[in-house]
């Protein structure tokens, strides 16, 4: 019986892997607009505070919006995490209904 559990999670393990391999980058539309604003908005930060480091007056706001877009820049890596977890979890739940 444990063999049997053994040999149930290999193939579940080897449906999951293949599901993600043939898996869209984004399987929901949120994830791909979460990508885009994130990037735009570190975009936006580190732009706007390129052009306001010419002036001396503007500095607290040029270390702020740099600190903002590097935070930006941290949550990209983490909505793919996300992304990848939630399909992963949606793939094994797929896997043990069909085989129930």
């Amino acid at each position: 019986m444990n063999n049997r559990h053994g040999e149930k999670s290999k193939e579940r393990s080897e449906y999951v892997n293949l599901k993600m391999n043939n898996h869209s980058q984004f399987y929901k539309p949120i994830y791909k607009l979460l990508y885009i604003i994130n990037d735009f908005t570190a975009g936006l930060f580190f732009s706007i505070g390129s052009i306001l480091f010419y002036f001396d007056t503007t500095k607290p706001w040029v270390v702020t919006l740099f600190v903002m877009g590097s935070f930006q820049l941290m949550i990209r890596p983490m909505i793919k995490l996300i992304h990848e977890v939630r399909a992963r979890m949606y793939y094994h739940k797929e896997f043990d209904q069909r085989h129930s």
